[in-house]
Formats: structure tokens, sequence, C-alpha cells
């Protein structure tokens, strides 16, 4: 399907969120075929594909459209923002997000009644992309007005920044429903009186009696009140810091007395001390010597250093530990697909992550994610089943200059065996790399 450009927007200040260990925006791929294979072209189109950028930049693409006669693309359907649009069309495209959001939550019930891990998975991920920042209740709604995150090609209603949250989310059961309320016009000033009308009433200014008394002869009362203040204070003041050996007057002189201590006696030398200091000194001097040349450290050896890049890029990741863990790392933006077949045949992958007791739960590099240290990690968190298991590498998708093969590693721990192993893979060749049995 050809695509065109919506816009582009900033995701600072805002926070993506995620499901199965993967920002949602980064499930677009999957969430667009099964929308467009159960609802239809209208439901997956309503959201923008996204590519990623630099420094949290997010180019986002939606359906080029069609005029109404149903030939070609004009002027028509070219993406606009949904506030650029008078009342009357803006109202109708809002009546057909309403309709569509309708539609998609129906089959997120659908998918959580099948009871299937897979469906239920989907139907978290479908819920989480149909979220926008939630606006901030109240005259003062932050700068975030979730109208600016719906565009219009022809009568498509097309969404940007979907699947994040701001960073500082204020809990709206419903962040479209504040669609209405920004929608809705600012109430009516009321009208002042004519100028002419407030010359005719003549304003009178009187000083304000209290018990008879005009308020404006306590000024002194009030002067006198902060003087016996001050006099106040400087009595505290003078008590508590000048009788303690600051008074020159000698009239508080003993109110903070310092005790007396007697001086030691330096005259005499005890001779049983004298004794235990000098058989301190002989075994401290029997004692050996400490080494003080530097000390070197030696280099990691190059299998411990393989081992750590590993086990960084896993932990950057979020990936699990286990008694078996299988992973696969390359660098560019190619997408390569780590795939452990299990002795009964069943394999584990990215179109079928658990299997034999075993989880993919890191999958890089996959639809528009671009990274440029990607990993990918099966675990199995307790020993597996008796069999011979074997590790294969796919050539998923070639991305970046040239067309030639590209190297990885793949790294097998099992217990307290590690095994590392290189490889190179070209075009969509899925090529074997080890095997191990377990026990």
């Amino acid at each position: 399907m050809t695509r065109q450009p919506v816009t582009d927007t900033n995701l600072s200040g805002l926070r993506p969120r995620g499901v199965l260990g993967k920002r949602v925006i980064d499930n677009w791929e999957r969430l667009d075929e099964h929308l467009r294979a159960t609802l239809g072209d209208a439901a997956a189109d309503l959201f923008a594909e996204p590519v990623p950028g630099s420094m949290g930049k997010v180019s986002w693409y939606g359906p080029e459209g069609e005029v109404e006669d149903g030939t070609s693309p004009d002027t028509g359907t070219t993406p606009v923002p949904l506030t650029s649009l008078d009342e009357a069309k803006q109202a109708a495209v809002l009546d057909r997000l309403d309709t569509l959001r309708g539609q998609i939550r129906g089959e997120i019930d659908n998918l959580r009644a099948s009871g299937r891990r897979e469906a239920t998975d989907l139907a978290d991920v479908l819920e989480s992309a149909l979220s926008l920042p939630a606006v901030k209740p109240g005259p003062d709604r932050s700068g975030i007005n979730p109208l600016d995150y719906v565009h219009v090609v022809g009568d498509q209603p097309v969404l940007v920044n979907w699947g994040v949250e701001a960073e500082h989310q204020f809990a709206s059961k419903d962040p479209f429903r504040e669609f209405v309320r920004l929608s809705e016009p600012p109430p009516v000033k009321p009208k002042e009186a004519p100028a002419a009308t407030l010359a005719a009433a003549p304003v009178v200014v009187a000083p304000v009696a209290v018990d008879g008394v005009v308020t404006e002869s306590l000024g002194w009362l009030t002067g006198l009140l902060w003087l016996l203040f001050a006099l106040l204070i400087a009595a505290i003041f003078y008590v508590l810091l000048l009788g303690c050996g600051l008074d020159r007057t000698g009239f508080l002189s003993n109110h903070c007395p310092v005790p007396t201590r007697a001086a030691p006696d330096t005259t005499g030398e005890d001779p049983d001390q004298r004794a235990e200091l000098d058989r301190l000194l002989a075994e401290f001097n029997r004692l050996p010597r400490c080494d003080t040349q530097a000390r070197v450290t030696p280099p990691r050896e190059e299998h411990q250093v393989e081992q750590d890049e590993f086990a960084e890029r896993v932990a950057n990741e979020g990936g699990r530990d286990g008694d078996v863990t299988v992973t696969l790392s390359w660098d560019g933006p190619s997408d390569l697909d780590l795939h452990v077949v299990c002795p009964d045949g069943t394999e584990i992958n990215f179109q079928n992550a658990r299997a034999c007791g075993g989880e993919l739960d890191i999958d890089t590099n996959a639809g528009s994610q671009r990274l440029p240290n990607p990993v990918e990690h099966t675990v199995f968190e307790t020993m597996p089943a008796d069999g011979r298991y074997k590790v294969r590498v796919h050539n998923y998708t070639h991305r970046g200059p040239g067309s030639g093969p590209i190297p990885f590693k793949v790294q097998l721990k099992k217990g307290d065996e590690v095994i590392v192993q290189d490889g190179r893979v070209s075009g969509r060749e899925l090529t074997d790399v080890l095997e191990f049995t377990v026990p």
C-alpha cells in the first residue's frame, strides 16, 4: 500500500507505552496486519505508521486516500490537522472516529474471550494503541490538546502520537472524551455597562469607621506595637547570647560557667605501660612487610569481553536469565531472527515466542525499529526437557548499504558451560549455527 507523510512529532515530554518488552508503536506492522484482515482498511488506517528518527523525532505516514468516486487521489486527500477544519467537518470526523474505536474495542473483547495467549497479547497492544496523552482537567491543560493528534485524509481520521502517555500522566478514564470538551465554544462574557451609564453614577469614597473611630487614626498604635516587639527580641538576644562569654559588663558573667578540669600529671611515667609499649613495637617489627610495588590488573581475555558484551545488550533490552539461554548479536539496522528448534520439532521464533519451556523475550529491529547494536534472546528459566536442540539464524530483512553477508555471533549458556559461535548470513538465508543436548 502506498503511504504519504502526515506530520512529524517529537516525543519530548511524552513516554511510549510498552507491551511484551516492546514499545507499542514498534508493534505497528502486527497491529496493521490484524486490523486490515479483521475489520478492514478504515480501522487499520486509523493508526499512522511511525518511523522513529533521532532526538525523539517521529515521522508519521498515512494512507493516500481516494476521492468520493473511488478514482484517484487529489488535493482533497492531502493530510490536514483536524483543528484546521470547520466545526461541522470536525464533528463528522469525530463521529467517524468514535465508530472506528467502537469496532476496535469489540475486536479487543473478542481476542480476550478466545483465551489464547497470543490473542490476549494482541488485545493488550490494541488497548494501549487506543491511548493518547490524557488531558489535565480544568482551564490549565498544560499545553496538551488531543485534537492536535488527529489528522484527516479525505473523511478518514488518522491518529499520530498513539500508544504514548504524558510523563506526568493524569489518570483519565477515556482521553478521547476530552475531544468534546475541547471543541465546545468558550463561555460568553457578560456585556459591560455602557460608559455613559457608569459616568452617571457618582462614586463616593469615605473612611471606614469602627465603633465610631476612623481607621486612619490607628496608625500610631501599629507603630507602637512594632516597637514593643523589637524591644522583646533584643531582650531575648541579650539573655541567650551575651550571657555566655560575650558580656563585657560583668552583669551576666556567671550565667554560663565553664567547668574546670584538672591538668594531667606528666611528671612521671608508668613502667608497666612502657614495657607493654616496647613489647608491641617488637611484635610489630617481626610482622612481614607489605609489597608496595604497584599491581597491574591483567587484561580480560577475549572470551570474557564477548560474554560481557552479550550480557550488556541483553540487560539494556530487559532480557531475563535462566538455566539455558541462547543469544544472537549483530551490528547495523538489518533484522536477523533467532530460531531454536526443540526436540519435538516445534520452533521458538518471532512467530511462536513460546515452546518446549523456552521463550523469545527479546526481538529487536523488527518493523520500524532500528537499533545500532541489536540482540535477540531466548531463555529457558529451568533446565528444559532432555533431547537435541538446534540453533538457526535467519536474515529476515537486509537493510543498509551493500548486499554482502552480515556477520553475527551466537552465545549458548547451559549451566556453567558457555559457547560462542561466529557466523555470516546472506540474502534471506536461514542457516544452522550450532546444536546442544540436554542433559
